[in-house]
């Protein structure tokens, strides 16, 4: 049986990290309010070194989904970002919990014949954008 953290892990992996210098730090710090959510962590975050948090799940999430990002890099760019403020531990900000209204975008590509069915990928593209 997986664990609720092996779920959210599998489920968060399929949504890949952007590249972008800023879109992954947001994506983190929205999966960081899913986590508090979800029940998997605090919204606090302490840590003892330079390598992670203390949290255990929060360190295995980090390792598994971030093993690229360095931890102190990441926790700077949340605090810059306005997504975490330093208190005697850092904390997530009520603007990473606003990150969870968000939907994620997707890409989405109609063929069609103009002659015949203008109107109907008219009507389509309308619906999908709400």
């Amino acid at each position: 049986m997986m664990s609720d953290l092996d779920k959210f892990l599998e489920e968060r992996g399929k949504i890949p990290i952007p590249s972008g210098d800023v879109l992954w730090v947001k994506l983190l710090a929205k999966e960081l309010a899913l986590g508090v959510h979800r029940q998997l962590w605090d919204d606090f975050i302490t840590h003892k070194t330079q390598h992670g948090p203390d949290h255990k799940n929060l360190k295995v999430y980090f390792e598994k989904r971030w093993k690229d990002k360095n931890f102190e890099h990441a926790i700077d760019l949340l605090k810059h970002h306005g997504y975490v403020y330093l208190n005697k531990f850092y904390k997530l900000g009520q603007t990473a919990f606003e990150l969870l209204d968000e939907t994620e975008s997707y890409n989405v590509f109609i063929s069609y014949k103009r002659s015949e069915s203008s109107v109907l990928a008219l009507l389509v593209n309308t619906k999908l954008k709400e």
